[in-house]
Parts: structure tokens; sequence; C-alpha cells
């Protein structure tokens, strides 16, 4: 049997509906609706033991745990006493573990933190989006400036390690000039360890469509925040992700990687990556069931090459053979000229922020002058 050392837990629910987020989640209004969501997922945990058995994979125990959403913090202790009677009863956690859960502003209290704490949570991912009421109210946060200080200074106060959601390309930054630099100082200040900062995408009917900032001001954004980051201590090792050293995410590191991670929750996806193929599932919104989808050869090729080239590191030039390897060299070079490369150690690949930025790109070029 494979052994599967990851799992994603999404909790499909948020106290309010921000206006641009495309996650999958529902407005909670009532308790049943957690009732029966504990329901859902005490099937969908016996379904994808049988799902991983079919693909002679099993949950071992954990080296990473996941819970995303949504807003999982408003799952409270009994969320952490759900887990610890329906999973953590029968899987152990590794030494070493990283269990994540995501938590927003105004959805918490001490006494949840130290339950999660209990049954083995040792990292924390803050919703903040801007450090500013002005972009908060544009964004349509639901939390206030003092309830994020009120988070940040007690996960500061306990030495907590966490990691600061931070979103650019915001309505009105181009007009207002959002200082996004002094956002981050004053983040610093509560000593987060890693910092996920993501580029705003919205639906069509997105409420502030006429007042996006222009592609190349958002193209300036990221790479003085990449380069500011930098300078502050957080080496970048992926599109969107930079950390203090040593404090990557374990958990999103694995699907950079391109190892199995399960899954479980309204709508969640898992993948299981076997020698030549990988499936992956996603899990309905309503009712029980999931989806599969295989990906082999051509497919699955792109797909690895992909995560391998975001996350800085994980692509070495040996991954290509033959023809297809001097092609990429050659690519290589073009890129360094580009200034899309930071760095070449021993063969691994480590884009620049620049490299990031057009990163679809350097995969049309992969698949125009490689054979996949």
């Amino acid at each position: 049997m494979q052994q599967v050392s990851s799992l994603y837990i999404h909790f499909p629910f948020c106290r309010h509906l921000c206006n641009y987020c495309d996650f999958f989640k529902n407005k909670l209004t009532e308790g049943q609706q957690v009732v029966d969501f504990e329901k859902r997922l005490k099937v969908q945990l016996d379904e994808n033991k049988i799902l991983l058995k079919d693909q002679e994979c099993e949950l071992s125990s954990l080296e990473t745990i996941y819970i995303g959403g949504g807003t999982p913090s408003l799952w409270s202790e009994r969320g952490a006493e759900f887990l610890e009677k329906n999973l953590l009863a029968n899987l152990k956690l590794k030494d070493g573990h990283e269990f994540t859960i995501e938590v927003d502003p105004g959805t918490w209290t001490p006494s949840e933190v130290k339950k999660w704490l209990k049954i083995g949570v040792n990292r924390f991912s803050i919703g903040i989006q801007s450090f500013d009421s002005k972009f908060l109210k544009i964004l349509d946060r639901e939390h206030t400036m003092e309830e994020a200080t009120d988070l940040l200074s007690y996960l500061k106060s306990e030495d907590f390690n966490y990691s600061v959601d931070l979103m650019l390309g915001l309505p009105d930054s181009e007009v207002i000039k959002r200082n996004i630099k002094s956002e981050i100082d004053e983040l610093i200040k509560y000593n987060p360890s890693h910092f996920s900062v993501y580029i705003l995408k919205t639906r069509k009917n997105y409420a502030h469509s006429s007042i996006l900032p222009s592609e190349e001001y958002i193209a300036k954004e990221y790479i003085d925040v990449c380069n500011y980051l930098a300078s502050k201590g957080f080496e970048q090792y992926e599109v969107s992700n930079f950390s203090k050293p040593g404090y990557e995410s374990k958990h999103n590191k694995k699907y950079w990687q391109y190892n199995s991670v399960a899954a479980v929750g309204d709508n969640a996806s898992g993948l299981l990556v076997k020698q030549d193929s990988a499936i992956r599932y996603q899990w309905k919104s309503v009712g029980a069931g999931c989806s599969k989808e295989v990906l082999t050869e051509s497919s699955l090729l792109i797909e690895m090459i992909y995560m391998k080239l975001r996350a800085g590191g994980m692509l070495n030039i040996d991954f290509f053979q033959g023809d297809n390897k001097h092609a990429f060299e050659g690519l290589l070079d073009r890129w360094k000229s580009l200034g899309y490369i930071k760095k070449l150690v021993d063969g691994d690949i480590c884009l620049a922020a620049e490299g990031y930025l057009v990163l679809d790109s350097l995969m049309d070029d992969i698949f125009r002058d490689l054979s996949l």
C-alpha cells in the first residue's frame, strides 16, 4: 500500500460572503448547518478510505493537515472535538508534523485556540488581506482593523507560528496609491513567520471591476512586494509564498512537489499520485460521493512541470532527457537573459519575481520548444 501522509479538510462556511471570493462556501446562519456538515464529513472520511484503498493507497501517520475554507475558525471548539474523535483517534500525527488552521480576525477566542492546540494544531493562517481600513471596506471584509490587531497581538504574545494573507491589485489602489510597504512594515511588528501574497482575481460581474488597477500597476506592485519582503528576510519559495528560513508551508509544498494529498469536506479536492498516473478527486458540494479525473502521460507530465516550476528549486534540468533537455537548456539561457531566473544551483531552477509574474508565458515556451 502506498502511504499518504497529508490531508486537506474544507470547512465550507463564513459569517459573511466577501464580494470577491471564489472559494466554495455558504453563509453560516444556524448551528444545524454545522451539524449536517459533520454528518457529511463522517461519511466522506469513510468513503475516502475506500477510495484510497481502491487505488492501493492508505492514510498513514500524518505529516501535514490543513483546515481551509470558508472560515474554519468558526468551527470553534466543537470542530477540534469532532476531529479528535473522528480522525485523530485513528490516525497519529508524526513527530515534526505541521497542522494548520485558517483563522479570520473576529472569529476566534483564546479558549478555542487552546482547544485546537490541544489536538495538535501548530500553525495558523490569518486572513488579513489588507492592513488598511480603506481597503478592508472596498474588499467587503467583515473584520475591522481592531479585530486584526487583537488577533495579531495575541499570536505574537504566544509566539505562535503563523502566516499572513495579503492581496494585491485591489480596487482603487492605483488611484489612492496604496502603501503596501507600510502595511508590511506594520504586520512585521507582530512577528509573522510567513506571508502569502495573492493578486486579486475577480469574476466578470465583480462589483468593483471598473476601478481595478492596470496590469502594469499590478506587475510593479507584485515585483516591489517580492523584493521588499526579501529585504526583510522573507525568502520567496513559490509564486505567492514567502517565509523566514525554515518556516515554509510543509503542506503546500506537498502539492508543489506533486505528492499525494487526501481531502475531505464539501467541494474539497484530493490528489493521489502513482508512478505513471495520478487521480484527482473532488467531493460533491451537496450530498455524498465525488468525481474523479485520471491524469496520464502528457497531461500528467505538463501538470508536474508547472507545479515544480512555480516552486523555487523544485524543477531540475535533469527532469528532461535527450533532445528535450537540450531544448530546455536553450530556454534557460533565454530566460536568464530576460531576468526571469534568480538562481540555478546544481540544476535546480529558482525563478525571479519577474519570472513568476510570467509563469504562464514560460509554460508556453516549454510547450513550443519541447516534445511532451
